[in-house]
C-alpha cells in the first residue's frame, strides 16, 4: 500500500472495502462460504430436546448458554457482550500490529500511539500500585478543602460552598444530587442543544427500589463508613478528623439521606414521560426552584467562556425542591461517596478504597469480589470507553467494509417502505394519522445514520479525531489521571455545545453493539459495532440478516410510533396539546398498549433471595411494542425474497421462515447473575431476553406457522391471549330465531390478514397485506354472502356492543345519516375509554359498508336500570359542575348477565321474569349481581368497573382516603400511553388488584403458588397471616368475593328459606369458569346458606367448553350451583331483533 498525504484520511468513504476479491475464489464460492459460515454460526449450539412451541428462547439458545459461562469477574454474558469483545480485539490487534508501520498517515499512526499509550497505562498494574490511592485521595482532599471553608470562614455561604461542591464534581463528569446532559429544546427548537437537568445519578444503588430493603440501606452505610475512614485517618491528612465513634452514625445518615434521594425521586415511568420531563426554566426560576445553589456561579464555574445557555430543562422539579436544609455534614459525606465509588475502581485493585469500591461492584452484579479479573479485556473496554471514536477507526476500516454499509442502508430502507405501505391497512390507523406516520417514517428515511459519524468527529478523518481528543491530554502510566482527564474532557465537551446547534453529533461509538432511536432528531442509529456476526454480514443470505440485524432495525423504527416516539412531530418537536394521531387512534393504541403491559407484568425472572421478579410492563411497554416490529422486517425480508431469491444449501433441516426467527431469537442469548436480573428488572426498560424472545414470538402468528405450534401451545396461546398491534373484525351471524348460521373473523389486519368463516360453511383465506381495511371488510362480508348464498339485502339489521351508556334507557338504532347519535354516545366514553371508542369506530366502518341496513346499539350498563335508587345512589351531595351523566352506580357485563339469565331460566324450565339467581362473573374485571325475577337490583361494580372486586390491576372498592396516603398529588395528570389520567386513578387502575398485591395479574399463575386446600392457613381461612404474597391475593380476593355473595343471598332471601328465594349461585367467566378451587371455596364459605357442590361435577365443569349451563350441584344442596358460559354475542342479536321489532 502506498503512504499517504499527511492531510489525507487513510480510505474515503466510499473507498471502504471496495477492493475486488482474490481472483482464486470465484464470487460463487464467496457466496457459498459466507453461507456456510453464517449458518455454522447460528445452528452450532442447539438444544435438542427443547420444543420450539414450549419456549423459543430456550430452543434456540439452550446450546449457547450451556456452553458460555458467565466469567467470575463478570454478572452478565451474552452475545452483546462476546461481540463487543471481538470488537474491542480487532482494535487491539490492529494498534499493537501496526502503531510503527509505514502503511499508515502520520496522522493514523499518532492517533493509534494515543490509544497504546492509553492502554498501556491501564494493563501497568505495578505504576497503579506503586501510587496506591494518593490520586483519588488528593481530589477528596480538594472537595473537603471546599467544605472547610464553611467550617473555618463561616462568611462563607451554604449556598457557595454547595455550589462549589456540586460543580467541582460535575467538572468531573460526576454526578450527586442531580446531573446534566444535552439534547434538543424539544419544546421550542429540537435542533438547539440545551442542558437537562435530572435526578438522574443521585443515588449510588442503582434504582429508586433498592431502598426499599433495608438490607440495601445497612451496605450502603457500611461502604460508606470504609471510604470515610480510608479518606480521613491516613496518617497524612491535612483536614480535620472525624471522630472515631462518630464514623458509623454519619455513615447511616448518608445512607438514609440517599433513601430520602429515593423516595423523592421519579421512578422509572415517570422518568421517561417527555410530557412530564420537559420543564424549561430560566435563571430566576432555577434559583427559585433549587435556591441552595448558586447557579450563575455554577455554571460560570464549569464553562469560563460562555454565557448561560437558557432554558435549563428541569425533568423533576419537585425533587429540587425537596433538597434543601440538608445538613452540611451529611453533605460533605455524600458527596466523598459519589466520587469515591465513581473513580475507586481506577486505583490499584490492592488499595482499601479499591478493594472496597470493587466489593460494592460486585454486590450489585452479583459476583465475587475477590474473582480474578481480565485485565486486558477490562483495560480495552475502558479504553474504548474513553477514546471510542478514535477507537472507531481502526475498527471500521477492519471490520466494516463500504458493501456492508450499503446492503444494511438496503434493509433499513426496505423496512420502512414496507412499514409506510402497510399504515393504511392497519384499520385502527385513520387517513389523518396514516398520513402524519408516513411522513415521520420518509423523514426517518432520510436520517438514518449507518456505521460511523462523519462529523463530530469525522470517523475518516484522523486529524479530526485528533483534535476532538486533544483535551484529553493522555499521559504515559498515569491509568488514574488519564481516566479523570478523559472525564474532564467529556464535561468540557458538553457544556461547550450548550447554546449550539446539532451538527450530527452521535450518542454511540462506533465499536459499540448496540443501535437507538432519537426522537428530538427522529433518526435511527446503528454502530458499525452491531452490524458484526451473528447479527449481520453483508454477504450471508438474506434471511439471517433481516431476522437479525433487520429485527434491531424495526425495533427501532418502531420507538418512532411508539407511546412516546409519538408524542414528537417529524422534526423533533414535542406536542403539547394533543397529538399527530386522532383521538380515535389514540385510543386504539392505547387498547393494544395495555395488552402487552398485562401480558408482560407476568412474565418473570428469579431474583438473588429465592424470590420472582416480575417483570413491569408499564416500564417495558415501548422496547416490547419496538420488539413486536419483527413482523415488519420479516415482511420485508419477504419483499426482498420476492426481488431476489437468497442462496440456500442442500441439507439444511429449517425453511427459510424458520431460519428468519432463530436468527432473531439468537441475538437475545443472555445468561445473567441473580443480583443481575435484579438490577435489570428495576433499570433497564427492556424486557429480559428470555421474554424478548418468547413474548414477542407468541403474539407472531407468523412464528407460529413457520414451526407448526399448535394453537393453546406456550408460543402459540388462544387469540385472546395475544397482543398485536394490527386489529381484527369479529363476527357472528344468526337466522329469525336466533340460530347461529356462522361466525368468524378477518384476524391480523395489517400484517398477514386472513379470514376465517365456520358454521353452516367453511372458510379459510389468506387476503393480501395490501388490502385496505375497509376493503378486508368487504371482503368479509362478501365470503359470508358467497359463503351462505345471501345477498346484502338479507341482513336485517347489526347489534354492537357498547360497555357504558350512562343514563340511555334502551338500545339506539343508527342509520348512515348517524353522526349526532355517535357523538352524544362518545361523550360517555370517558367512562370506559378503552371500550367505547374501539366499538364506535368498528360502527362506522359497518355503517359504511352496509348504509341501508340499521344498526343497533346494545349497552352493558341497560340491564342495571332496574337497580333501586338506595343502590345506585351514592351517599355524596351535589357536585361543583354539571357532570356529563349522574354520578350514580351503572354497573357492568350487563348483556352476559341477561345472557346468564336467559339460559339458566331455561335450564331450570322457569320464565326469565320468575328466576331469581346470583352470579358471580368473575374475570381480570369480575363483578357479581343479584337478578330477582329477571331484574338486577345490586351489582359490584358501579360509576366505573374500579368498584366491587378487585382485579387484575384495580384495587376493587376501597377507603377513599387510602389514596391521599399512597401518594403526594392524587390529581397530578399523567400521560400513560398517551391518555391523560390523574395518579389516582391510575394507581387504582393499574397498580392494585392482583398487580399490587403479588406482582402478577395472571390468576392461573396466583392458583399455581398457593398452598394446597387442606393447608393450616386456610383453617380457619380469616385467621393468621399467608405464607406468601400469592396466598394473600388469593384469600384476600375470596374475602371480598364472598362477602358480596353473602350480602346478595341474604338480600334475594329477605327472611324467606333460600331454598325458596334462590333458584341458582351461577359462576361465569374466565376465572368462574375455569377454577374449580375458587368454586369449592367460595362455595364452603356459603354453606350457612345450605349451598354444596359435588367435588366431582365440579372438576368436571372445569373441562367443559361452552355447554350453556353445567350443574355443580345433586339434590343435597338448598342453592343448586351451576357454571354457565355466556352468550353476549347471541343477547346482542336478541336485543336488536327485539328493538327493531323483527
Amino acid at each position: 500500500m502506498n503512504s499517504h498525504d499527511e492531510h489525507e484520511p487513510l480510505l474515503n468513504e466510499d473507498e471502504i472495502g471496495d477492493q475486488p476479491p482474490p481472483k482464486r475464489v470465484s464470487k460463487l464460492n464467496k457466496i457459498l462460504l459466507a453461507v456456510i459460515i453464517g449458518l455454522i454460526i447460528l445452528l452450532s449450539v442447539f438444544v435438542g430436546d427443547v420444543d420450539p412451541c414450549d419456549s423459543f428462547y430456550e430452543y434456540a439458545n439452550g446450546g449457547w448458554l450451556e456452553t458460555h459461562p458467565i466469567p467470575p469477574s463478570k454478572g452478565v454474558r451474552s452475545i452483546f457482550e462476546d461481540v463487543g469483545n471481538k470488537n474491542t480485539e480487532i482494535v487491539k490487534s490492529i494498534i499493537l500490529a501496526n502503531v510503527g508501520t509505514e502503511e499508515y498517515s502520520p496522522a493514523d499512526k499518532a492517533n493509534m500511539r494515543t490509544i497504546k499509550t492509553l492502554y498501556d497505562s491501564c494493563t501497568n498494574t505495578k505504576a497503579q500500585d506503586k501510587k496506591g490511592a494518593e490520586p483519588l485521595l488528593h481530589l477528596t482532599d480538594e472537595l473537603i478543602s471546599i467544605f472547610n471553608k464553611r467550617y473555618i470562614n463561616q462568611k462563607e455561604s451554604r449556598q457557595s460552598i454547595l455550589t462549589q461542591a456540586a460543580a467541582y464534581l460535575q467538572s468531573k463528569n460526576i454526578g450527586a444530587l442531580f446531573s446534566f446532559s444535552l439534547d434538543g429544546d424539544v419544546g421550542k427548537d429540537p435542533s438547539k442543544q440545551v442542558m437537562w437537568l435530572s435526578q438522574d445519578d443521585a443515588l449510588s444503588l442503582p434504582d429508586k427500589d433498592y431502598y426499599e430493603d433495608e438490607k440495601n440501606v445497612k451496605f450502603i452505610a457500611e461502604i460508606t463508613q470504609e471510604i470515610l475512614k480510608a479518606v480521613h485517618e491516613r496518617k497524612d491528612s491535612k483536614h480535620h478528623k472525624i471522630p472515631k465513634n462518630s464514623y458509623r452514625k454519619l455513615s447511616r445518615e448518608i445512607a438514609r439521606f440517599e433513601q430520602y434521594l429515593a423516595r423523592i425521586s421519579w421512578n422509572q415511568v415517570d422518568s421517561a414521560n417527555p410530557i412530564k420531563t420537559y420543564n424549561p426554566k430560566n435563571l430566576t426560576e432555577l434559583s427559585e426552584t433549587a435556591p441552595y445553589i448558586d447557579w450563575p456561579q455554577y455554571f460560570a464555574l464549569l464553562n469560563h467562556n460562555s454565557e448561560v445557555v437558557e432554558p435549563v430543562i428541569v425533568q423533576n422539579p419537585g425533587y429540587f425542591e425537596a433538597l434543601d436544609n440538608v445538613d452540611e455534614k451529611t453533605l460533605e459525606g455524600y458527596f466523598i461517596l459519589k466520587l469515591v465509588l465513581n473513580l475507586g475502581s481506577t486505583l490499584s485493585p490492592k488499595t482499601h478504597i479499591g478493594k472496597t469500591v470493587n466489593r460494592f461492584n460486585a454486590f450489585i452484579s452479583g459476583t465475587n469480589p475477590k474473582a480474578e479479573k481480565d485485565i486486558e479485556l477490562d483495560c480495552l473496554e475502558a479504553v474504548v470507553d474513553q477514546v471510542g471514536f478514535l477507537a472507531g477507526r481502526p475498527f471500521v476500516l477492519e471490520a466494516f467494509p463500504g458493501e456492508s454499509k450499503s446492503k444494511f442502508e438496503n434493509i433499513v430502507d426496505g423496512i420502512i417502505d414496507s412499514f409506510i405501505h402497510r399504515l393504511p391497512n392497519l384499520g385502527w390507523l385513520d387517513d389523518k394519522t396514516v398520513k402524519a406516520a408516513t411522513n415521520k417514517a420518509n423523514v426517518i428515511h432520510k436520517n438514518k445514520k449507518i456505521g460511523y459519524p462523519t462529523s463530530h468527529p469525522n470517523t475518516l478523518d484522523p486529524e479530526d479525531l485528533a483534535n476532538y481528543y486533544s483535551i484529553n491530554n493522555i499521559l504515559e502510566d498515569d491509568w488514574f489521571g488519564n481516566t479523570l482527564r478523559s472525564q474532564e474532557a467529556e464535561a468540557v465537551r458538553m457544556f461547550n455545545k450548550a447554546g449550539k446547534k446539532a451538527e450530527g453529533e452521535w450518542d454511540m461509538i462506533p465499536t459499540e453493539v448496540n443501535a437507538y432511536y432519537q426522537p428530538s432528531k427522529n433518526e435511527i442509529v446503528f454502530p458499525a459495532g452491531i452490524l458484526q456476526p451473528p447479527f449481520f454480514k453483508a454477504d450471508w443470505p438474506q434471511v439471517l440478516n433481516y431476522g437479525s440485524a433487520g429485527s434491531v432495525a424495526a425495533h427501532e423504527l418502531c420507538h418512532a410510533f411508539d407511546h412516546v416516539g409519538r408524542q414528537y412531530e417529524a422534526d423533533g418537536r414535542l406536542i403539547f396539546d394533543g397529538s399527530w394521531w386522532s383521538n380515535e387512534t389514540v385510543q386504539a393504541f392505547i387498547e393494544r398498549a395495555e395488552c402487552i403491559v398485562n401480558q408482560y407484568n407476568n412474565f418473570t425472572m428469579p431474583g438473588p433471595r429465592g424470590q420472582e421478579l416480575n417483570v413491569n410492563g408499564r416500564f417495558v411497554v415501548g422496547e416490547a411494542i419496538g420488539d413486536l416490529g419483527l413482523v415488519q422486517a420479516y415482511n420485508a425480508w419477504k419483499n426482498a425474497e420476492a426481488e431476489e431469491k437468497s442462496l440456500r444449501l442442500p441439507g439444511v433441516d429449517f425453511t427459510d421462515e424458520q431460519l428468519f426467527f432463530i436468527s432473531f431469537a439468537r441475538g437475545w442469548a443472555r445468561s445473567t447473575r441473580l443480583e443481575e436480573n435484579l438490577k435489570r428488572i428495576k433499570t433497564d426498560p427492556h424486557a429480559p431476553p428470555k421474554w424478548r424472545v418468547d413474548g414477542t414470538l407468541r403474539n407472531t402468528p407468523e412464528f407460529a406457522k413457520a414451526f407448526g405450534c399448535k394453537k393453546g401451545s406456550l408460543m402459540n396461546p388462544p387469540d385472546s391471549e395475544q397482543c398485536r398491534m394490527c386489529s381484527s373484525i369479529k363476527f357472528k351471524l344468526f337466522d329469525k330465531d336466533l340460530n347461529t348460521l356462522a361466525s368468524g373473523a378477518a384476524k391480523n389486519i395489517g400484517e398477514d390478514p386472513t379470514i376465517n368463516i365456520s358454521g353452516a360453511a367453511s372458510v379459510s383465506e389468506t387476503i393480501s397485506k395490501d388490502t385496505a381495511y375497509n376493503d378486508i371488510f368487504k371482503a368479509l362480508l362478501d365470503k359470508i354472502f358467497k359463503a351462505l348464498n345471501i345477498k346484502e339485502d338479507d341482513i336485517t339489521a347489526t347489534s354492537h356492543r357498547v360497555v357504558h351508556g350512562g343514563n340511555i334507557d334502551k338500545p339506539v338504532v343508527v342509520t348512515s345519516d348517524h353522526s349526532e347519535k355517535l357523538k352524544e354516545i362518545d361523550k360517555i366514553s370517558a367512562f370506559a375509554p378503552l371500550h367505547n371508542k374501539s366499538a364506535l369506530m368498528s360502527l362506522e366502518a359497518v355503517l359504511e359498508q352496509l348504509p341501508n341496513t340499521p344498526a343497533v346499539i346494545v349497552f352493558d350498563t341497560l340491564f342495571h336500570h332496574t337497580l333501586p335508587q338506595a343502590v345506585r345512589q351514592y351517599a355524596i351531595g351535589k357536585p361543583d359542575r354539571e357532570p356529563r351523566i349522574p354520578l350514580q352506580k351503572y354497573g357492568a357485563h350487563g348483556l352476559s348477565y341477561q345472557s346468564i339469565l336467559k339460559i339458566v331460566a331455561s335450564k331450570l324450565g322457569k320464565k326469565e321474569n320468575e328466576t331469581s339467581i346470583v352470579v358471580a362473573h368473575l374475570g381480570s374485571g369480575g363483578s357479581a349481581c343479584a337478578i330477582k325475577n329477571g331484574k338486577s337490583v345490586d351489582t359490584t361494580m358501579g360509576l366505573t368497573p374500579l368498584e366491587g372486586l378487585p382485579g387484575g390491576s384495580r384495587t376493587g372498592s376501597i377507603d377513599p382516603t387510602l389514596i391521599f396516603h399512597l401518594v403526594r398529588d392524587v390529581a397530578e395528570t399523567l400521560d400513560v400511553n398517551g391518555m391523560r389520567v390523574s395518579r389516582g386513578e391510575y394507581i387504582m387502575n393499574k397498580q392494585g388488584g392482583f398487580v399490587g398485591l403479588c406482582g402478577t395479574s395472571n390468576f392461573g399463575k396466583i392458583l399455581d403458588e398457593i398452598p394446597p386446600a387442606d393447608h393450616e392457613c386456610w383453617k380457619p381461612w380469616y385467621e393468621g397471616d399467608m405464607p406468601n404474597k400469592y396466598a394473600l391475593a388469593y384469600a384476600l380476593y375470596l374475602d371480598r368475593l364472598t362477602q358480596y355473595l353473602l350480602s346478595y343471598l341474604q338480600k334475594l332471601s329477605h327472611g324467606q328459606d333460600p331454598k325458596n328465594a334462590i333458584d341458582a349461585l351461577v359462576f361465569s367467566g374466565g376465572i368462574g369458569e375455569k377454577s374449580a378451587r375458587l368454586r369449592k371455596d367460595v362455595v364452603d364459605r356459603l354453606s350457612v346458606f345450605g349451598v354444596s357442590v359435588v367435588d366431582s361435577l365440579n372438576n368436571q365443569a372445569s373441562e367443559q367448553e361452552d355447554e350453556g349451563a353445567f350443574a355443580l350441584s345433586n339434590d343435597i344442596s338448598k342453592i343448586p350451583a351451576y357454571v354457565c358460559w355466556t352468550d353476549e354475542e347471541g343477547e346482542a342479536a336478541r336485543q336488536a331483533k327485539s328493538t327493531l321489532n323483527v
